[in-house]
């Protein structure tokens, strides 16, 4: 549902001055960085060719739109990165704003669950135990 909004209505949801580190980052947005680094490169030149980024060669920009959901607790106090400060964005258009929140808050959870326990990280503190 919220990939197939008009482009005009996912933009409402960018944060571009924020570093795309909350919200949307639309397709073609941003570049990759290890077209450039060379200890990237040596990393991904190990990575098996099924594991490997389409093209990193080119320059070109990510095909993938994607949206950032920060997990946690927001910073008790400020800082000076604006990004820690900033609450997260839940989309404007009213079928998805009441349902979005709990969708995102349950998405992440099972991704962290994923990783968390399997790993011995207590979840609750994110130290290893």
């Amino acid at each position: 549902d919220y990939f197939a909004q008009p482009i005009a209505e996912l933009k409402k949801d960018e944060r571009p001055e924020l570093s795309y580190q909350i919200g949307v980052t639309l397709e073609n947005t941003e570049k990759p960085k290890c077209a450039v680094d060379e200890p990237c490169l040596r990393v991904i030149a190990k990575l098996d060719p099924t594991e490997r980024p389409l093209d990193i060669t080119a320059h070109a920009p990510d095909p993938k739109c994607r949206f950032f959901w920060r997990m946690g607790e927001k910073v008790p106090y400020e800082t000076q990165f604006p990004g820690l400060n900033a609450s997260n964005v839940v989309p404007q258009n009213e079928n998805l704003r009441e349902r979005w929140t709990p969708i995102m808050q349950q998405w992440g959870h099972s991704m962290k669950s994923a990783y968390v326990f399997p790993c011995g990280i207590d979840h609750q503190v994110n130290t290893i135990v």
